[in-house]
């Protein structure tokens, strides 16, 4: 696969991506992003949206100088709101997602050193031992098969490689309201121990949380230090699980 941008063109070995096909729960789709692409984006317009995408890319940023310098695979990239950060942040950002509208938002948005293409996280379109660094941000949440997807992490993520995922915490306010949010009613989300025993396969997680909400959903700890960093990796709407695969 050939991917274009500032640093010039780019390759890996890349196996053509099958038929594109929706998540599936018991028989029923899990979730269709493709009715969300043109407004996905608005919720990082105003409060709360904006808040918390500042917490959590704070967060996902103390774990960056723990990878490797090197092309990341995003899985679940949506519409390029996170392979923008990442590119700013000088990595070359390989996007992957399943939703086809959602794909062509993050084109449209023109993002330097980035190339997107569709694709099933259960079955990655790539060779063995491909890329140095993979990331998942809230996206893991929504597969149906979470431990095929471990699988195929595992198969295409070279040793030594990072491995980083953005998780919604089932403990926190926001995963005990859940249920009120039509795209969030079926997502399975992780708590520290689940995501912890997800990762352990690769190597020794680290996890930390942020976006702690009191039970009227007013964020506690927007002002660094309000909130005992334990708390947050308990009670945190947010959780981030880096992993160097060891194993």
């Amino acid at each position: 696969m050939k991917a274009t941008g500032a640093e010039g063109t780019r390759s890996v070995p890349v196996a053509m991506p099958g038929f594109l096909q929706i998540y599936l729960i018991k028989d029923m789709p899990l979730y269709d992003f493709d009715q969300d692409a043109a407004t996905y984006d608005d919720f990082y317009a105003d409060s709360p949206g904006r808040e918390i995408d500042l917490l959590e890319k704070k967060l996902v940023e103390r774990f960056l100088p723990k990878l490797n310098r090197d092309e990341i695979l995003e899985i679940g990239c949506g519409t390029g709101h996170w392979t923008r950060f990442f590119s700013e942040k000088g990595f070359f950002v390989y996007g992957l997602d399943i939703s086809e509208k959602m794909l062509e938002k993050a084109r449209d948005k023109k993002i330097p050193n980035a190339r997107f293409t569709p694709g099933r996280a259960e079955d990655l379109p790539f060779e063995e031992h491909s890329f140095s660094n993979i990331v998942c941000i809230t996206s893991l949440e929504f597969v149906d098969d979470a431990e095929k997807v471990r699988s195929e992490i595992n198969r295409v993520l070279k040793s030594g490689g990072t491995l980083l995922i953005g998780a919604l915490n089932e403990n926190s306010f926001f995963g005990r309201n859940k249920n009120n949010f039509e795209v969030f009613k079926n997502a399975r989300f992780f708590t520290k121990p689940l995501l912890h025993q997800y990762l352990e396969v690769f190597g020794s997680p680290e996890i930390k949380g942020c976006v702690v909400q009191d039970e009227n959903g007013n964020i506690l700890d927007l002002e660094e230090g309000v909130i005992p960093e334990d708390r947050r990796s308990e009670e945190g709407a947010f959780l981030v699980g880096f992993v160097k695969k060891t194993k």
